[in-house]
């Protein structure tokens, strides 16, 4: 049987039903931002992850990090592996009960919300063999690293650099707030500037952006990057409430996600006080201080910068520019 629709409920939800309770997925390209968003919201079953395109194309440090916490953070409800053998392109899901192999899908689709979540290509599975997909795992298993393994950079490559995907041949234009790729009269934009104060009064808002919190019976550290009307019009970031991966310009790792009316925020899904207690630590203010228009003068800068690698792992720039910090002094 081919499946071609609701690929999400049917080849990662369903077998849970039929009491299955370990998945075990080899896929060329995975992220741990639909890890996440798959354990989370069910509970129950162990979930192992072989990413196959490592050899070839490494894998970003958004992802590692974000695969790496995931590990620590869930126990053993969850492992990864990085291909180090031959590189691997196969898209291979295999369901368990009790250890044993009782479902096995194999097809077109990458362990993503790009691909399964947010369904903009088409996508089809094909039901086959459970023991010969559980040995077909194992033998890719054996040329596989463990995401935790304090040597797997020299192993696997770690892409630490910021490479936004622009066709070849597309025609990029920088303006002010953003960076901006036409490519044949589509507009991709591959990096916006966010104002961290209201574009309309130009200063930092009492109880909204990063003062969300600034009232009674809230964590005063909630906060949400607001994203004014015309980035929410170029979909630079993903839809309402899929998550994905940040990291930041001094090391930091986050998951985030497009909230409220319109997607005019960015917030901190898993607690929006986490991005607010961030971005008070590099501004040199207490937790939960109220942010004033002085302090972001003081750091010297008022916008944060997103970059996009692709549609689930960000790169987000609160650096100040050298020449800045020497004004300042």
């Amino acid at each position: 049987m081919l499946i071609t629709q609701e690929l999400y409920k049917k080849v990662l939800l369903d077998p849970l039903e039929r009491k299955a309770d370990e998945l075990k997925i080899v896929s060329g390209y995975a992220t741990s931002a639909m890890a996440v968003r798959h354990l989370l919201g069910n509970q129950g079953f162990k979930l192992s992850v072989l990413v196959g395109m490592c050899p070839i194309d490494g894998i970003t440090i958004t992802n590692h990090r974000g695969f790496v916490n995931l590990v620590n953070d869930s126990g053993s409800r969850f492992c990864c592996h990085y291909q180090c053998g031959k590189p691997t392109h196969t898209k291979l899901y295999v369901w368990y009960s009790n250890g044993k192999p009782v479902e096995a899908y194999i097809g077109s689709a990458n362990y993503t919300q790009q691909a399964f979540v947010l369904n903009v290509q088409n996508e089809a599975f094909a039901e086959c063999d459970p023991m010969l997909a559980d040995k077909y795992y194992r033998q890719q298993l054996g040329h596989a690293m463990d995401c935790l393994m304090p040597d797997i950079e020299k192993s696997v490559p770690i892409v630490r650099g910021i490479k936004p995907a622009i066709a070849a041949g597309a025609r990029e234009l920088f303006v002010p707030k953003s960076s901006i790729a036409f490519d044949s009269g589509n507009v991709v934009v591959t990096s916006v500037e966010l104002p961290l104060y209201s574009t309309r009064t130009g200063r930092v808002p009492k109880s909204s952006g990063l003062n969300w919190g600034q009232r009674e019976s809230r964590n005063r550290n909630q906060a949400y990057i607001a994203v004014p009307v015309p980035v929410q019009r170029t979909h630079f970031f993903p839809p309402l409430a899929v998550r994905f991966n940040v990291a930041t310009d001094d090391g930091e790792m986050f998951e985030m996600s497009v909230a409220q009316m319109d997607g005019k925020a960015i917030e901190t899904p898993n607690s929006n006080a986490d991005i607010g207690a961030y971005f008070r630590r590099r501004l040199g203010l207490q937790s939960g201080a109220f942010v004033q228009d002085a302090d972001l003068d003081k750091y010297g800068r008022r916008t944060v910068t997103f970059t996009k690698f692709d549609d689930e792992n960000y790169y987000m720039d609160f650096s100040v520019p050298r020449k800045t910090r020497l004004r300042k002094r």
